[in-house]
């Protein structure tokens, strides 16, 4: 049985709204960066543009190719094929009909509107520029976490200086590689109780969007963070599932953002 959402879920919402949209750019979304990473994936990987093109519409596009909700897929694959030299007269075109058409902007919010205009009119340039020479791809290493479940971490955010105490409750394989899922702990700041991190309870949501998912959780498949700023704490914790964990996608710098976004009580280790 599919889990229900919470009340006012469904209601429409303007792109600068929508979950995974960070920003006006064209790969400012969990969507088009996965276009982007597939696509050039499927080129390193010796496939035919045509065919990796096809393969891209089949696999990121909902009902019919070109409903709206499809757009920023379209936009993305055109601005990687245009980038890598790669010509496709008819996904060009198609761009070019979405950045035209007024629904496109008229989906975002007013604030976000002649930003989201100059990212759009930067796209309609390029793909009427002569194409770059083509871009050799070599197949993209796949990634792997030497972080095993239950155990426990502690990241200082270089920034602010935050402290979170993690422990990796899962992980996630793709084409990429594969990739650790994280939740926040309850924890004081007090050193003595990093021996005892496997006792230490995860940091509640003040929302869940599947209501069985209700502490906070985290997806980080990279960026950069220091060495020191990122310590394996001996303590091993059981897991034995991560079914209540959010899964959101992020880089370790949006890690301290995310759980001040979403938890419920942010823990005292938080500035």
């Amino acid at each position: 049985m599919q889990d229900e959402s919470p009340d006012g879920w469904d209601s429409p919402e303007k792109e600068g709204e929508a979950l995974g949209v960070w920003g006006v750019g064209i790969f400012d979304s969990d969507e088009a960066l996965d276009v982007r990473d597939t696509f050039t994936d499927l080129i390193g990987q010796g496939q035919d543009p045509g065919d990796a093109s096809a393969a891209i519409i089949g696999q990121f596009c909902y009902g019919q190719p070109d409903d709206y909700d499809n757009n920023r897929i379209i936009l993305a694959l055109a601005s990687t094929e245009h980038s890598l030299g790669i010509p496709d007269g008819d996904t060009f075109q198609w761009a070019l009909r979405i950045i035209e058409a007024p629904e496109e902007l008229a989906s975002w919010s007013d604030d976000l509107v002649a930003a989201r205009r100059k990212s759009l009119q930067a796209l309609r340039k390029k793909l009427l520029e002569d194409l770059p020479p083509r871009k050799q791809v070599k197949p993209r290493k796949s990634k792997d976490t030497p972080w095993e479940v239950g155990q426990h971490l502690l990241y200082v955010e270089e920034t602010t200086g935050s402290r979170l105490l993690l422990r990796v409750i899962g992980h996630q394989q793709d084409d990429g590689g594969r990739y650790p899922r994280f939740t926040v702990l309850e924890w004081s700041g007090e050193e003595s109780e990093l021996e005892q991190a496997h006792l230490l309870h995860p940091v509640r949501q003040h929302i869940s969007i599947f209501r069985r998912r209700i502490y906070v959780g985290a997806l980080v498949v990279g960026g950069r963070v220091k060495k020191s700023n990122l310590i394996e704490l001996p303590p091993r914790a059981v897991v034995e599932s991560d079914d209540e964990y959010g899964a959101n996608i992020m880089l370790w710098r949006d890690l301290v953002d995310h759980v001040r976004s979403m938890a419920l009580k942010t823990p005292p280790t938080l500035v």
